[in-house]
């Protein structure tokens, strides 16, 4: 049970049990090359040619599955000691999100080579744990050869991580390759090492195959068969794999009753695995990863004052906390209180732990706090912050290591919150802003770059947005002057009117018809990983209306994705 897995001692095996897979699979889904290496070639769009229909599809899809998602899979089938050893690739972006990325960006050589290092750390840890290896085979051999408990611990493991019942194929190969270690490690358990190994670097488990059955009555059109329903509702709403109660409703070919679908997405969204889940789109959504690591001059920032000296630099304590305090806020709305999602920007209150309520209310920290009690928090109503438009986590990352930048700011809230489409800057635009003496606030720098007929079409509509924002500082302290000057925090847009400050842009936010209609947009393209097709747009309309009429609440909105007979269906490849 103690023996590690080399590389070069089973490569050839696995690979030869796995390309025919990997092949198949692919020209199924209408993929693309599986040579090169991580590319913008995309198997969707290679497979996206105008194809005229009435009925709401998407393409056909092999979406890798994210890295949450992967680690998710293994600790459900295999434990925490083995997800705790995995190395999953970087989940990379396409069209402004990793899960279209998953589904359009092909696996290159770096790719394969890491999800190989990945099962190699993932069977070491875990045949290095007696207990574990116990679970995750689940039956007690009599001998070295026994072909029944190596038939039940590959039928259950393989049903789990394939999300469907193994064929005779591949059951074939996978005992096959189950001999060879047996007689490589002598010991039952070499068989499950190179298994496990194997079924880590499938496709079968690495995609989320979306490419479905003929349907009867449109030959244009495909629905996804039961397992790959299961699959897809599954890692969309716990992001993890099926777990077996819905399984057998696959097994059973119950999935294509809208009302069973509901009632497996409310049982779905009542575990814990769906906050979780939801976290990792709004850490997407918002960038919050990227407060790991941001650099901050402490200098530059004299609110920090001496009892928070060195955290101008964010630690990885406040990185966290400043993360978490968005996503408590989201939970509170989504799962504590099921009530609308547009008091993110309006919300007065907010979730703290000791260093964050020190940073908002000026009080002195103490070091041998809690820090992993975060509570609600009352904000003072002169600092007029408003829901996330008032987090010191964004307002820190959307600015510079010593001064705000409003373009940043605003560019997020386009972006995240309206779904509007911002162009980059011309290559030969001046980025340098005039000096202190010319315009010493910032609100003056921008207002003059503005001038440039270049930079003045995006920047009225960014700058406004992050003007708003400009009464805090670029660690998200509250102020009243800029550089020794009264801050202007007015803006007036064509689209969002007039407004002063951030408490009055969160009202217009709230009241902006766009603000619903992308928050729908983009968890359909997380749920599904690609950006929405001409026909799926009417369908997405319905639903931005059905959310609107729910009260703007999210639960109720990913029940009816998920129940929609249009979330099955695929045009054909």
């Amino acid at each position: 049970m103690h023996a590690r897995l080399h590389p070069l001692r089973v490569a050839l095996a696995i690979a030869a049990m796995m390309l025919g897979g990997c092949r198949e699979a692919a020209e199924e889904a209408g993929g693309g090359d599986s040579s090169g290496g991580e590319t913008e070639a995309s198997t969707t769009e290679a497979s996206t040619g105008e194809v005229p229909t009435e009925a709401p599809a998407g393409p056909p899809s092999m979406r890798r599955l994210l890295g949450y998602q992967y680690r998710n899979a293994i600790r459900d089938v295999l434990g925490a000691t083995a997800s705790d050893a995995a190395l999953p690739p970087e989940d990379l972006p396409r069209s402004g999100q990793r899960s279209i990325g998953a589904a359009e960006l092909v696996a290159g050589d770096d790719t394969v080579a890491r999800y190989e290092e990945s099962a190699i750390a993932v069977v070491n840890a875990l045949f290095t744990d007696a207990a574990a290896v116990e679970v995750a085979v689940g039956c007690t051999p009599v001998a070295n050869d026994d072909p029944a408990c190596a038939r039940d611990y590959i039928d259950r493991v393989g049903r789990r991580m394939f999300r469907r019942p193994l064929d005779d194929e591949q059951r074939a190969r996978l005992l096959a390759l189950h001999d060879d270690g047996v007689a490589l490690y002598d010991s039952f358990y070499g068989g499950p090492l190179l298994v496990i190994a194997a079924m880590l670097q499938s496709p079968s488990f690495l995609y989320l195959v979306e490419v479905g059955e003929p349907d009867p009555e449109d030959d244009s059109l495909r629905r996804l068969d039961d397992w790959e329903l299961a699959a897809k509702i599954s890692f969309f709403l716990v992001g993890t794999t099926p777990r077996d109660e819905l399984l057998e409703l696959a097994e059973q070919g119950a999935l294509d009753d809208p009302d069973v679908l509901r009632e497996v997405a409310r049982d779905l969204l009542a575990t814990a695995g769906a906050a979780d889940a939801l976290d990792q789109h709004i850490i997407e959504l918002l960038q919050l990863d990227d407060l790991d690591g941001l650099v901050k001059v402490p200098a530059a920032f004299p609110a920090l004052g001496d009892p928070n000296e060195g955290i101008g630099v964010f630690s990885a304590e406040l990185s966290e906390a400043a993360r978490q305090e968005t996503l408590r806020l989201v939970r509170d709305l989504v799962w504590e209180r099921d009530t609308d999602i547009r008091e993110l920007v309006t919300a007065d209150y907010t979730f703290t732990n000791p260093v964050t309520a020190g940073l908002y209310l000026g009080t002195p920290i103490d070091p041998t706090a809690d820090f992993e009690q975060y509570t609600r928090t009352e904000l003072p109503a002169d600092q007029q912050r408003s829901g996330i438009l008032g987090h010191m986590g964004l307002l820190s990352l959307l600015a510079n290591a010593t001064r705000t930048s409003p373009t940043r700011r605003g560019k997020l809230i386009r972006e995240a919150l309206l779904c509007d489409v911002i162009q980059p800057p011309p290559d030969d635009v001046q980025l340098e802003l005039p000096p202190d003496t010319d315009a010493p606030t910032m609100r003056d720098k921008l207002m003059q770059h503005q001038q440039d007929p270049a930079c003045a079409g995006c920047h009225v509509s960014l700058d406004g947005l992050g003007f708003a924002l400009e009464p805090f500082d670029g660690m998200g302290f509250h102020r009243t002057e800029d550089n020794g000057f009264p801050i202007d925090a007015s803006a007036d847009l064509p689209d969002l009117g007039e407004f002063d400050g951030p408490r009055e842009l969160g009202q217009r936010l709230f009241e902006e018809p766009k603000l619903p209609a992308c928050l729908v947009e983009k968890l359909f393209r997380h749920a599904t990983g690609h950006v929405e097709t001409e026909s799926e747009q009417p369908w997405l309309e319905r639903h931005v209306e059905s959310f609107v009429e729910q009260g703007h609440r999210l639960q109720p909105l990913m029940v009816e994705l998920v129940a929609d007979p249009a979330f099955s269906m695929v045009r054909e490849p």
